[in-house]
């Protein structure tokens, strides 16, 4: 069944969350002061890793290559970017 589901990231430069296969990425946000990734996902899908990078404003030497750019939060004085490994 196709439904989107949100989770939540910690707020550190590189995590891995378990998502069904295909997950589309559709937009990080804060909520709650928690940062969140919004994904349209079909629940009958197997389990993947997604690994999920963090990386502020003018933080040198990034190596994204394998990326892909889901969006841009702010927390408190701090923009934060952040990337997501195929799903």
């Amino acid at each position: 069944m196709k439904t989107i589901y949100k989770y939540q990231l910690a707020r550190v430069d590189r995590q891995t969350l378990q998502m069904p296969k295909s997950a589309c990425l559709l937009t990080v946000q804060i909520q709650r002061d928690d940062p969140c990734v919004w994904a349209l996902i079909d629940t009958a899908n197997e389990l993947t890793p997604v690994t999920f990078i963090t990386v502020g404003t003018g933080q040198p030497d990034l190596h994204l290559e394998c990326y892909a750019y889901i969006g841009t939060y702010q927390y408190r004085l701090f923009v934060f970017h952040v990337f997501a490994s195929a799903t």
